[in-house]
Order: structure tokens, then sequence, then C-alpha cells
């Protein structure tokens, strides 16, 4: 019953990005669409970095490591770093704090509470959502449509963002990560509430 409580607690804000994602892809001038062209990016962008720090620390802490303090420290601050200069870049100043919770809430609780089980579920989540993720850029960059993206309505929502596909064609990366979060609550919903790692 625990094991599928907290595949429900993953899967729910997951699945309710990929919503918001969703509908921001179709009509990116609806109410607070807009700021969420640049923020679903960045937002996108930073989960390719929560993914490598889920493996990082299952890897580095787990339950035989014995990792000083100066390296979580360290491998924080680096994480922490990629995340201010994204949140930076894209002008969402929120999104680098609420990675900080997240970094901070992994940091005390891969130190103090996780047993070999949670590490090794940690990893499985980890490397389930890196496969996702490089199935949905594959995907947004090769087949995604535009849906309501057109280039002359969502090119003003990222100026000055930088440069690259994702800022060149929004689409692809607000596109990428609604099907991103969707394939992902719907792992945790039927893979994690029942296998036994």
């Amino acid at each position: 019953m625990l094991q599928f409580l907290g595949a429900l607690a993953a899967a729910v804000p997951a699945l309710l990005m990929a919503h918001k994602l969703w509908r921001v892809w179709g009509d990116p001038q609806a109410g607070d669409h807009p700021d969420w062209v640049r923020s679903g990016i960045a937002i996108f962008i930073m989960e390719f970095i929560v993914i490598h720090s889920g493996v990082f620390f299952a890897t580095t802490f787990g339950p035989r490591a014995e990792t000083p303090v100066t390296v979580m420290l360290g491998l924080c601050a680096f994480y922490l770093l990629f995340a201010a200069v994204i949140g930076f870049a894209f002008k969402v100043p929120g999104l680098t704090s609420s990675f900080i919770m997240l970094m901070i809430g992994r940091a005390v609780f891969a130190s103090l509470f996780m047993t070999a089980h949670d590490f090794k579920l940690l990893k499985a989540h980890s490397v389930t959502g890196f496969i996702l993720y490089m199935f949905c850029i594959f995907l947004g960059l090769m087949v995604l449509p535009k849906r309501g993206m057109k280039t002359e309505i969502v090119r003003p929502m990222v100026v000055g963002c930088g440069t690259g596909a994702w800022i060149e064609q929004p689409h692809t990366a607000i596109g990428a990560a609604a099907v991103y979060f969707a394939l992902l609550g719907l792992a945790e919903l039927a893979v994690f509430t029942w296998i036994k790692i």
C-alpha cells in the first residue's frame, strides 16, 4: 500500500504538468500560457538535471557508499549552478528555488532515511525517466506537430532566452515535455505501483 501511495504521489504532479503543457501546446495565447511557453521549456531542461541528479544520488550515496559530506555538498552546488543558470536564462526565478528545495530534500533524505530499497527505487525511477526523456526529445524534434504553437505567435514569447532548436521551434520542447510528463505519470501508475525492486 505504501508503494502505491508513493507512486500516486509521484504520478499526480507529472500528469498535472502534462495536462498544463498539453493546453499550452494547443493554445499558447490563452490565459497565463504565454509565460508557460518559456517556463515549460525551462522545466523540461531542468528535468534532465533532476533525472541526472537522481542517478548520482542513488549511486553515490547508496547504503554501502561512504561518501563524505563535502562530496554531497559539492554535488549539490554543481547541480544548483546549472539550475540557477537555467532559471536566469529563461527568467523563471521560482525554478531555481524549487530545485533548491528538491536538492535539500534529497540530501537530507539520502543521508538520514533512505534504505537500500529506496536507493534502488530512485535509480529505477531515474533510469526510466532518462529513457522516456530521450524518447520524447526524439519525438519532439522529428514528428510532433506544432498544434497551436505557430512560429509567429510563440517566437516573441521566448526572445532573450538564448538560441537552439527549442527556442527556434518551441513546439518541439513543449510537445515533447507534455508527452514526457504524461508517460512518466503513467509509468508511475502502471509500473512503480506493483514492481518489486
